[in-house]
């Protein structure tokens, strides 16, 4: 017969390791997919708030190699200085993005043909920082829920370790 050690299994109800595991993976998985998916480009839009219009004209448009990227570019004057452009926006430019809430590049791209005048924005203090559109796209809010979910389960997790802590020497 074996013979009880006292030990508690590393697995099961009352483990430490499991939920330690989980709480140290899920927060740091979360916490890099919020950060880069969400608040990264949150911020780059909050930031480009201040700044400037400027006319700009459209050298190339396409979609890149892969087939999922928007790719733009374009050439503006600032200050009688001519720059060369090509983010389009904060996200489709940046990301790998294919699914239902896709936008319709088509109509992105014939928007941007070569040769056209448009109008991208500026940052008046980093003139070669120019974007497009700082719109944000609906599905781009799944990049703050999303990870904020694996943050949450990592966080729960710390609290169920925590606790079978407390009860293994109490």
């Amino acid at each position: 017969m074996a013979e009880n050690t006292g030990k508690q299994p590393s697995w099961g109800k009352n483990s430490i390791g499991t939920p330690l595991f989980f709480c140290v993976f899920f927060t740091i998985f979360g916490g890099f997919l919020w950060l880069v998916f969400g608040l990264i480009p949150l911020y780059q839009v909050i930031r480009s708030s201040s700044w400037v219009p400027c006319s700009a004209v459209v050298t190339f448009s396409g979609i890149s190699r892969d087939g999922r990227r928007i790719i733009v570019e374009y050439d503006y004057v600032w200050k009688d200085q001519k720059f060369q452009g090509d983010r389009y926006d904060f996200y489709l430019s940046r990301f790998r993005h294919r699914g239902p809430g896709e936008p319709n590049r088509e109509k992105i791209l014939e928007s941007y043909s070569p040769g056209r005048e448009i109008e991208c924005l500026v940052n008046p203090d980093k003139p070669s920082e120019a974007v497009i559109s700082r719109k944000i796209p609906w599905w781009a809010w799944a990049g703050m829920v999303i990870p904020a979910i694996f943050v949450a389960v990592g966080i729960n997790s710390g609290r169920t370790a925590l606790r079978n802590i407390r009860k293994k020497f109490t």
